[in-house]
């Protein structure tokens, strides 16, 4: 498929799966893929009024296994929960004392969250803290064993670090290569991190530095595999399926690499034109789900690196989580698709109610107003005419 900023999708995408978005602006919302009739729908799932530039989403997980939960982290240290299920958040929301929510965990019945600032909030009755660093850039969670949390981050000092959340220490810090040929010490910057392999020693760590490394702390703590891209591309995100690792650009770019020999990617997947910003991939490792900030969401096929579905949602997406739909939301579409589709745009019309009048230099409206008019194709693209 070539590129096209429309919405597509490739008839030979048939699969029923369902991308949960939060974007930089705050907002969150449901991209209905399965959707046979509309499969760009999307549905607002909280009040757009409430929504404010410090409440970006800047982090999503799934708070148990049959994925019926999600929990949100935001810029401004709040953390919610959304039950699937009900389709609405539970009344009570959480918070840390500061910093913004750079990853989250679910263990043992507790929510767990790590701040840019270097803490990992435990948010039990006694509210632990772990001291991890200064600067981290991202937390994720062993899905093998759900005690293990890695961070990483920028600065030799906020280097890939695992604790055991049960004991709350430090299992694992890891070092550096070796100098280069000027013996000068290589910069760190762990942008993203992965658990890989399904296993609880196994991780691999991508950098706004250019490097992607794979470590096993088993054996040593220096990386076993270390690739630098020679083009000087910064990696933003990483998700791993298969002993396959995949990596985002911030130019739009997303690459495959095994973890045996990373010397040269395996796959290329092109269609963005901003940084991307999240990536996931389903349960059978065949569908490769990406957000960019050009405010798409995309599903490549992972092994044939073509682009299976694309769709424009508005904001600049900042995280993404995908499940298969369940039998309650096939039905929902079911009962949907009975009656008359409305063809309102909540997220629009906030948008246009929230801005500004335009004014002449008096201060009062000027007889000649100007008129905003909602372009033909606002459904897909967020551009604006003016008229005199």
């Amino acid at each position: 498929m070539k590129y096209t900023t429309n919405n597509v999708k490739n008839g030979d995408y048939q699969e029923n799966h369902v991308i949960y978005v939060g974007t930089q602006t705050g907002s969150f919302k449901r991209v209905d893929i399965f959707n046979k009739d509309n499969p760009y729908k999307q549905t607002n799932l909280q009040n757009l009024d409430a929504v404010t530039k410090e409440s970006k989403v800047t982090a999503l997980c799934w708070a148990d296994d049959d994925k019926n939960e999600i929990i949100l982290g935001r810029g401004d240290s709040i953390i919610r929960t959304f039950e699937c299920d009900k389709n609405q958040f539970c009344e009570t929301d959480l918070s840390i004392p500061e910093g913004k929510i750079v990853g989250l965990a679910w263990s043992q019945d507790t929510i767990v969250a790590a701040s840019d600032s270097g803490k990992i909030h435990i948010l039990n009755d006694s509210m632990s803290i772990i001291e991890t660093g200064d600067n981290i850039s991202k937390m994720r969670q062993c899905s093998n064993n759900k005690n293990l949390v890695a961070v990483g981050g920028k600065d030799r000092k906020n280097n890939l670090k695992v604790f055991d959340l049960e004991s709350q220490k430090q299992i694992f810090s890891s070092k550096n290569v070796p100098h280069d040929n000027l013996q000068l010490e290589v910069p760190v910057w762990d942008s993203d991190i992965s658990f890989v392999n399904n296993s609880d020693s196994c991780l691999a760590t991508c950098s706004r530095y250019g490097y992607i490394r794979f470590y096993d702390y088993r054996q040593q703590r220096r990386p076993i595999h270390n690739y630098t891209d020679s083009r000087d591309q910064a990696f933003n995100s990483l998700a791993e399926k298969d002993g396959i690792i995949y990596v985002g650009t911030t130019t739009g770019i997303l690459y495959a690499f095994d973890l045996k020999s990373m010397k040269t990617p395996l796959h290329t997947y092109k269609g963005a034109t901003g940084s991307i910003s999240s990536i996931t991939v389903d349960e059978t490792g065949k569908y490769l789900f990406a957000s960019s900030l050009d405010r798409y969401v995309r599903v490549f096929d992972s092994q044939k690196s073509h682009l299976l579905y694309q769709c424009y949602v508005k904001s600049k997406v900042s995280e993404i989580l995908m499940k298969e739909a369940d039998d309650r939301l096939l039905n929902e579409r079911k009962e949907s698709s009975k009656q008359t589709v409305d063809v309102s745009d909540e997220e629009y019309e906030t948008m246009f109610n929230k801005m500004q009048k335009v004014n002449d230099d008096a201060g009062e409206p000027s007889s000649k107003k100007l008129k905003l008019v909602k372009h033909s194709h606002m459904k897909r693209h967020s551009g604006i005419v003016f008229r005199t």
